[in-house]
């Protein structure tokens, strides 16, 4: 039995004793399963939703509590090695303010860097009032789509999930190799400025 079979079997037995807190930790591909077990009737949509959707809102609010109440013990302990000074931390927290939707948006649809865009959120300090307007805002339909794909597509769950994880390996490999290519061109401005 795969791994998939067992969550579904868990959705199964403890419904919402399991769907809430597996969504907070795997939300897309749970919330999937916990889909095609409504359209089998074992399971309440509406309910399914309203879980999913507060698992989905309550880790984002996880990571980015742990980035904005954690700030200065992360900027102290790790800030000089990521060559974080107050100036950067400045100018992240102005382009946060000019970017918020977007930074949000990006969260919530990267599956791969989701939690470490949702802790820099919270780090450079986006008001909570507009972060869990955005939060919400983007979650509900993400939700409602994740609940349809396992209601209308049934039990290939296991197939849709092998999706999932090539997108999250494609976006983690697109965005690794655009931090890198900034980061060396950073550094190429700062040593071979005139």
């Amino acid at each position: 039995m795969g791994s998939l079979d067992f969550i579904a079997n868990l959705l199964k037995d403890h419904p919402f004793a399991f769907l809430f807190p597996a969504t907070v930790l795997e939300g897309p591909v749970v919330t999937i399963i916990a889909g095609s077990l409504a359209q089998a009737g074992v399971l309440n949509v509406g309910l399914v939703f309203l879980s999913a959707l507060a698992g989905d809102i309550g880790g984002d609010l996880f990571f980015y509590g742990l980035g904005r109440f954690g700030r200065e013990k992360f900027l102290g302990k790790y800030g000089k090695y990521l060559g974080l000074k107050e100036s950067h931390v400045s100018s992240a927290e102005e382009y946060i303010r000019e970017n918020s939707f977007k930074a949000i948006f990006a969260a919530k649809i990267s599956h791969a860097l989701g939690l470490a865009i949702l802790f820099c959120v919270g780090l450079f300090r986006m008001t909570f009032s507009r972060f869990l307007l955005y939060s919400i805002s983007i979650s509900i339909p993400k939700t409602v789509a994740f609940i349809a794909t396992g209601y209308f597509f049934g039990t290939s769950y296991n197939a849709i999930s092998q999706y999932f994880n090539i997108g999250s390996s494609m976006a983690m490999f697109f965005v690794s190799f655009f931090v890198i290519y900034k980061v060396f061109h950073y550094l190429n401005r700062r040593y071979h400025a005139p």
